[in-house]
């Protein structure tokens, strides 16, 4: 999350709020290529990206369709996208394994943190609440 981004963690802290699009827009979204990722999945990997940090989020990705797991999105992780989702079925199915590998990695962290049941439901709900955005992007598109 947010202390994995190291310096960043800080500047957070004292940003006004009309600072916030501007700063995922940078540190979050472009580092991501979400604008080049279909409208639901850049969704999801973006709302992990600042929950897990680019990184992980990255290699998330990258692990799915079978890129180079580098933790940086790049033109062959983007080839590798396409390549996975040729049709609507086939980003429905990506957007779904991303979230259930999301899913599965809150629920190992939480076991190994037994007292973090808060932080477990937030991040589970707060997945699956990006799930069904994401779900409603799609539609909207179609």
């Amino acid at each position: 999350g947010i202390d994995g981004w190291g310096g960043l963690q800080a500047e957070f802290i004292i940003m006004e709020r009309d600072q916030f699009r501007p700063f995922f827009r940078t540190a979050v979204w472009n580092p991501m290529y979400c604008d080049a990722l279909p409208r639901g999945l850049g969704l999801i990997v973006f709302d992990t990206a600042v929950t897990e940090g680019v990184y992980r989020a990255s290699r998330w990705l990258q692990r799915l369709v079978g890129a180079r797991q580098d933790g940086a999105i790049d033109p062959e992780t983007l080839i590798a996208v396409q390549a996975e989702i040729k049709t609507q079925a086939g980003l429905v199915a990506l957007m779904d394994r991303y979230i259930g590998h999301r899913l599965a990695f809150y629920r190992d962290l939480a076991a190994e943190r037994l007292s973090d049941d808060l932080f477990l439901n937030d991040r589970l709900r707060r997945t699956r609440d990006a799930a069904v955005y994401a779900q409603a992007l799609l539609k909207a598109a179609a």
